[in-house]
């Protein structure tokens, strides 16, 4: 693209707050944002086997107002509604998001109603509906994977119409995130896996979506390097704390990304798996992402083979789709060697069941940035039984 056609714009405006320990900064993180009452948001798992939350009570210290911890994994619409009612009996006028996507989704909600003073957040749904600053969130992840702590989006479980539903907007991004890597170490070898493939489809993505910027190419390179030589590492040695740094890293780094050139069909699949089957959504990132590649290849081998470099794969006079050949190799034998399944069929998704999931999937609004255009669901279809 030549310069007089490139036109973006890139916005960040999360302070990074990175290293061991670095969670015990949190009272004057949130000081320094003028809070005078913070609520935790959490998930219950997080709370009832492990002491973290205990630990980021103990550093917030007098400024914690109350904990929510009703979270879970696709959190819905309900629940951030409940959070918004706990806030409020509380009187809190922060935020603190503790945990993976799904708490820190909640978080997200749950400001949103307090910053505009509404109970419920099902008419706020969908694009730029806030417009104004949010009321101060800092978010701390305990995984690796989605990015959300520095990003503008927002995903939700509709219940009724068992779909995920989206909630973005440029105030949605938490004023801090605190990315602690001693947080992550107890994190199980199959969540692990799964969300440190959430954030490669994150960086992949955001390198071949039709939104694709320098900037944004810049992270997501530099995650995928950093996941090449981590995210294996933090699987098979979960105490490897220079591992999990930089799978932490990486994670926030592609979430940067996406946040700004946005996704494509790995995640509109990936949304429709897990609303209809319950699918974690690393883990149906994972599956979708390399027979994805492959149904985009014809359109992005260029970008594919920028991918090819950062990983290190010798040019070696090959052509651009030898080398994006290469990369969608390099992807499918990384998740080869990780504790989560391969296919579709593993889980197991009955093959019957792929029509409907195609009929989801095209009207997700991720898949608007798809180099590819798609309007048939028959190519969604076609996608899907690769990876059944």
């Amino acid at each position: 693209m030549g310069a007089q056609e490139m036109k973006f714009t890139f916005l960040n405006p999360t302070k990074l707050v990175f290293g061991h320990q670095s969670s015990s900064r949190l009272g004057e993180e949130l000081k320094a944002l003028g809070v005078k009452k913070a609520l935790l948001v959490t998930d219950q798992n997080l709370r009832a086997r492990t002491r973290i939350p205990e630990t980021i009570s103990a550093a917030a210290g007098d400024l914690l107002g109350g904990i929510f911890s009703e979270v879970i994994p696709d959190s819905g619409i309900e629940i951030v509604n409940r959070g918004a009612a706990c806030a409020r009996e509380h009187g809190c006028d922060g935020i603190i998001s503790l945990g993976g996507g799904s708490s820190i989704d909640t978080a997200k909600g749950i400001a949103v109603l307090l910053t505009l003073g509404q109970a419920d957040i099902s008419p706020l749904l969908g694009f730029q509906t806030v417009r104004r600053p949010m009321i101060p969130h800092v978010s701390i992840p305990t995984t690796a994977g989605t990015g959300s702590e520095a990003t503008f989006v927002a995903v939700f479980k509709n219940e009724s119409l068992g779909k995920k539903v989206l909630l973005t907007d440029d105030h949605l991004h938490p004023q801090t995130a605190i990315l602690d890597p001693g947080l992550t170490l107890a994190l199980p070898p199959d969540i692990t896996a799964g969300t440190g493939m959430d954030a490669a489809s994150h960086a992949i993505e955001a390198i071949h979506s039709r939104r694709s910027n320098p900037v944004s190419d810049g992270l997501a390179l530099q995650a995928l390097r950093l996941i090449s030589g981590s995210l294996s590492a933090c699987v098979n040695d979960g105490q490897n704390l220079a591992a999990r740094g930089n799978q932490l890293l990486a994670s926030t780094l592609a979430g940067i990304a996406f946040s700004n050139a946005l996704v494509g069909v790995v995640h509109a699949l990936a949304h429709a798996l897990g609303a209809r089957f319950g699918v974690p959504h690393g883990v149906a990132n994972a599956i979708c992402l390399a027979p994805s590649m492959r149904y985009n290849l014809k359109a992005v081998a260029p970008r594919y083979a920028l991918i090819a470099g950062a990983l290190g794969i010798s040019p070696e006079n090959r052509s651009d789709t030898e080398l994006a050949v290469k990369t969608i190799e390099w992807v499918e034998k990384l998740l080869s060697g990780l504790p989560i399944p391969r296919k579709l069929r593993d889980i197991p998704i009955p093959r019957e069941a792929l029509p409907l999931l195609a009929e989801d999937a095209l009207t997700d609004t991720s898949i608007y940035t798809n180099p590819v255009k798609i309007t048939d669901p028959a190519e969604l279809e076609k996608i899907l039984q690769e990876a059944w």
